[in-house]
């Protein structure tokens, strides 16, 4: 007899201080659409004047597509215009230039968003807790 395990694409957590916790374990669209979707009904559920803390973990060597991530982030924004500040902490593999501008320009002028390095985890947990 076989059986299937199911492997997420992406993994949510919530974790202390509400973190909300994203661990990336596919870098297909599908992936993309499996946290948008669960980014924008955490964004719909918080208050508008909260701060949505989110941490990405990336447990793959590939990236996303970016135009992809783009176009999907855009389509948050104009459905979501009133939503939430967000504050999140990418922590990958490797940083990447390249990946820090992108993410600098898809983010809302009241967004903040960094990227770590993988054995950075607990600075990039101390940093979405803080304040701007």
């Amino acid at each position: 007899m076989s059986s299937t395990l199911l492997v997420p694409l992406v993994d949510y957590r919530q974790l202390q201080g509400e973190v909300h916790r994203f661990t990336w374990y596919d870098a297909s669209n599908n992936a993309v659409d499996q946290w948008l979707e669960c980014v924008s009904l955490l964004s719909e559920q918080a208050p508008s004047n909260a701060t949505l803390r989110i941490l990405h973990i990336s447990e793959i060597d590939a990236a996303p597509s970016v135009r992809y991530i783009m176009q999907k982030v855009q389509q948050l924004n104009k459905a979501q215009p009133a939503r939430c500040r967000m504050r999140s902490a990418v922590c990958l593999q490797q940083k990447n230039f390249i990946v820090n501008t992108i993410i600098a320009t898809m983010s809302r002028k009241h967004d903040r968003t960094r990227l770590f390095d993988m054995n950075e985890l607990e600075l990039a947990f101390n940093w979405l807790l803080e304040n701007d």
